[in-house]
Order: structure tokens, then sequence, then C-alpha cells
């Protein structure tokens, strides 16, 4: 994700919103714990993991 679309998220997305995440790696579906410079942290399934937006390539809500 770019600076223009990490802004845009970061004006989409609040705390406790249900999001899906999709990086290279791998995808992510749970609530958002907190919303950082570099990274949004996401619970999933009582596991925290810290995403960071460059790492970002899709996103859902819901």
């Amino acid at each position: 994700m770019n600076k223009l679309g990490i802004e845009q998220f970061k004006k989409e997305i609040c705390i406790g919103d249900q999001l899906s995440v999709s990086t290279r790696e791998h995808k992510y579906n749970g609530a958002v714990t907190a919303i950082l410079d570099n990274y949004l942290e996401v619970d999933e399934d009582g596991l925290t993991f810290q995403i960071k937006f460059a790492h970002i390539w899709a996103y859902t809500r819901g």
C-alpha cells in the first residue's frame, strides 16, 4: 500500500472494525485493535497480528 492508500485506509477503518486483510504471505480475518503510523493490529481468534501497511495488498470490511 502506498502513502495515499495508507491515508485513505486510516480514514475508512476504525478500531473495532472487522477486516479481512491480504498480504503476499497470509490472509488475516479479525477485529482491528490498533492503527499506528506504519502498521495496524488485528485480533484473530485471540492472537494479535501486527500488519505493516506496506505489505497490505487488499482488504475488505465486514
